[in-house]
């Protein structure tokens, strides 16, 4: 599997008080394994001749913290549609490096995020070599991408793909609603000539055949794909993240071009991470002008974030007959 890739001295791993916030060595065991991640990540781009940028809380942390924001536990970052697809078309070729993972909605049946992800694994593992390798961390971890796609040159357009990149989701949960009700009962809320009739509107709309005997959620979810990159060959001086403005607010996650057009190594803990040139402008427009002053020292959404694999990990010990303790983890 391989040795961990970044050394610390043990005390690294001790409860600490930071900015008033208490973070536990449970928490920056969970943290070390993410970079990890990231930096194996870091690889397969080198390799690829590609790139990326931290963004949102990684990149507010990069910058203000020189790490990760004490009561936040993920690991953000923008990638550019081409670089990306890049990244998507080598993970569908075979396994990545080190056993990492990659998740994306038009690559994984059912997978509802917008945002994609790579991780270590798919389950909790607790050999040794893994929990060396992690860092006494059996989680699974793992860093969050974002695609950064060109914008519509003007507004007709922009309403067009945005409205139609929002009803092809809409129809995924439609058609899936759909196919689970008539596999569990054999009814549904609507009848298969409706079904029919909507795909055909959609085959309209969009120009592209839909095959109604293959999974209509996974291929809504990659038509939605090729709706965002309308525009990947036409000039455009603005990048958005298409499926912030969508699921969340339109008037989101939209940057001038210019932002990207390099990336600066900055140190993050005891690693180094990309973000891009025009970070200040960046993180006014996400966080304000006054973003280097803490809002509030309180967890972002989910922290930590494993606390739901929690129970996995603890009816795994029980049936081996093992503790924490045994194993040696937090």
């Amino acid at each position: 599997m391989g040795r961990n890739l970044i050394n610390v001295d043990k005390k690294y791993f001790c409860d600490e008080v930071i900015d008033d916030f208490l973070v536990t060595e449970r928490v920056k065991r969970a943290l070390m394994s993410e970079l990890e991640v990231l930096v194996r990540f870091e690889k397969i781009c080198n390799d690829l001749g590609i790139t990326y940028y931290a963004s949102w809380g990684t990149l507010l942390g990069a910058i203000r913290h020189g790490g990760f924001i004490p009561w936040d536990d993920d690991i953000d970052i923008f990638m550019m549609r081409k670089d990306y697809n890049i990244l998507k078309e080598y993970a569908q070729k075979g396994p990545l490096p080190d056993g990492l993972l990659m998740i994306d909605d038009t690559m994984v049946n059912n997978f509802n995020n917008l945002t994609a992800r790579v991780v270590n694994g798919d389950s909790i593992v607790i050999s040794q070599e893994y929990l060396k390798m992690y860092h006494g961390c059996p989680y699974v971890t793992g860093l969050d991408i974002d695609v950064l796609d060109k914008k519509a040159p003007n507004r007709a357009d922009d309403e067009l793909q945005t409205m139609l990149i929002d009803s092809v989701l809409k129809l995924a949960l439609y058609f899936r609603a759909h196919d689970d009700m008539m596999t569990e009962s054999g009814q549904s809320f609507t009848s298969e000539e409706d079904v029919l009739d909507t795909i055909k509107a959609v085959e309209n709309a969009c120009g592209v055949k839909v095959n109604r005997n293959e999974n209509l959620f996974l291929q809504m979810h990659i038509l939605k794909d090729k709706l965002s990159q309308m525009y990947e060959n036409t000039p455009s001086d603005t990048l958005q993240v298409l499926g912030v403005r969508v699921a969340k607010n339109l008037n989101a996650a939209q940057f001038k071009t210019d932002l990207f057009s390099q990336s600066l190594r900055i140190p993050f803990g005891p690693v180094s991470i990309n973000v891009p040139i025009g970070y200040h402008e960046i993180l006014k427009q996400m966080y304000g002008n006054d973003y280097l002053i803490p809002a509030n020292r309180k967890a972002a959404h989910d922290y930590p974030f494993f606390l739901v694999q929690e129970p996995t990990l603890e009816e795994l010990l029980e049936s081996i007959g093992m503790t924490r303790k045994d194993l040696g983890i937090a």
